[in-house]
């Protein structure tokens, strides 16, 4: 009797060891999973790179933009954050009225995301203001 208790005990420690194990691997490879997602970031940081070289305003804007998007939907709200910036100061340059309310509001989300509520409130209102600006210019 003794006995079969004491299989019974390694028989569960055993078990019990697999399954740690299993979950530890299972852990790195979810870790490896989003490290790949965070870091790759495809044609969206190629264009950046092209706008760059070709000195082009617009484009660059509208780059750092898909750029944010890009680590926003990969979960990666601090480098998105500071894309939206990123963009939003380009808009801002062009004078885009329509852009700067979008990427504001997109900005404010992440900012929610991270806790960030006090900023996010800035860039909500950002967003408001430019919006009335470009509404009121269209008439």
């Amino acid at each position: 009797m003794h006995h079969r208790s004491f299989v019974i005990g390694c028989v569960l420690a055993c078990c019990s060891l697999a399954a740690q194990v299993v979950c530890a691997q299972e852990k790195t490879k979810g870790e490896s999973e989003k490290t790949v997602k965070e870091t790759y970031v495809g044609p969206a940081g190629d264009r950046v790179i092209e706008s760059l070289k070709n000195n082009n305003d617009r484009e660059l804007a509208e780059s750092y933009e898909a750029l944010a998007k890009k680590f926003r939907d990969n979960g990666n709200y601090k480098k998105a954050e500071e894309y939206f910036k990123k963009a939003l100061a380009s808009f801002k340059k062009l004078n885009n009225k329509d852009a700067i309310s979008r990427v504001a509001r997109s900005l404010a989300k992440v900012q929610e995301k991270q806790q960030k509520n006090e900023e996010a409130v800035f860039y909500y209102t950002t967003a408001s203001n430019a919006c009335l600006l470009y509404t009121s210019r269209r008439g």
